[in-house]
């Protein structure tokens, strides 16, 4: 139940920021040319708004990476995500149904076809830009705290803190 029975069906997940790592997507840029060519690509769209290569930065050694910036690590993981997603449609595997966390919604959106390469690139670029301004502003905690005991511990709090997310276990 709830599985997918096709085995042409398939589920990409695109994750959010965290798993960013130096020398990612450098062993796919070296070896793949499709991978390349829209890595390529994409950066002269990310220039024209940032001023700035976001491959450059993709291709730094690690003394000198700065990936771990979150102005980098949104765009990054967004073109690297996007450069998979190109190389596995030029193999014919391409996903039934997207799903993205954080900068990896945009990741989604556009293996979806809702965002063109132009549109995500400058999704990802000004929501890195944005959130890069804000560090060390603020603070997020994740605790097993049901929604009505987390209301009750924050409520003191009001206007400072807010709840963002709710996660809940599977239903089966």
């Amino acid at each position: 139940k709830g599985r997918m029975t096709k085995p042409q069906e398939r589920l990409f997940v695109f994750s959010g920021m965290g798993p960013q790592w130096w020398a990612m997507g450098q062993q796919l840029y070296r070896e793949e040319l499709v991978y390349a060519k829209v890595v390529d690509q994409a950066d002269v769209i990310f220039q024209e708004l940032a001023g700035w290569s976001i491959l450059a930065e993709l291709l730094k050694d690690e003394t000198e990476s700065r990936v771990s910036e979150t102005a980098i690590a949104q765009a990054g993981n967004f073109i690297v995500q996007l450069g998979i997603v190109e190389l596995l449609a030029s193999w014919g595997i391409k996903p039934a149904a997207v799903v993205g966390h954080s900068v990896g919604e945009v990741s989604s959106a556009y293996a979806s076809g809702i965002l063109s390469l132009r549109d995500a690139i400058t999704v990802s670029y000004h929501r890195g830009r944005t959130q890069a301004k804000t560090a060390g502003t603020g603070a997020m905690l994740a605790t097993a705290l049901s929604l009505d005991d987390a209301g009750t511990v924050i409520a003191p709090y009001a206007g400072n803190v807010s709840i963002a997310g709710i996660r809940s276990a599977a239903r089966r």
